[in-house]
């Protein structure tokens, strides 16, 4: 599986891990705790399993990953009520409508890093 977003989190996680100015040995980072929205249609193992085939030989090969949930929020396009999507469609529990713009719940992002010495 080849997953443009866990690619660019993790590339993250690496460029946070120089800035922090940490040794770029391999398993340098021991956890990395990542932001992960309830509307990103990712799970947290498929997450796990392509991060494990990105880290190998890099200072994020033997990291713990741990996962934090946004909620998502909407915001009905037609009268402007802000909701939480209780079923697969997003419609508006206020006024039925179906037209929403996404507020949260797709970001994906590293929150912080641990590396070994922490």
């Amino acid at each position: 599986m080849k997953n443009g977003l866990v690619h660019n989190v993790f590339e993250s996680a690496l460029r946070r891990a120089r800035s922090e100015r940490l040794p770029l040995t391999s398993g340098a980072i021991r956890a990395c705790h990542i932001a992960l929205g309830e509307l990103v249609e990712l799970t947290p193992e498929a997450f796990r399993a392509e991060w494990v085939s990105l880290a190998r030989g890099t200072p994020a090969e033997h990291a713990t990953l741990h996962f934090r949930r946004l909620p998502a929020e909407l915001q009905c396009m037609v009268c402007f009520q802000k909701y939480h999507p209780a079923h697969a469609v997003p419609a508006c529990p206020y006024c039925g409508s179906v037209g929403a713009k996404v507020l949260s719940g797709e970001e994906c992002f590293v929150e912080s890093i641990e590396a070994e010495n922490d």
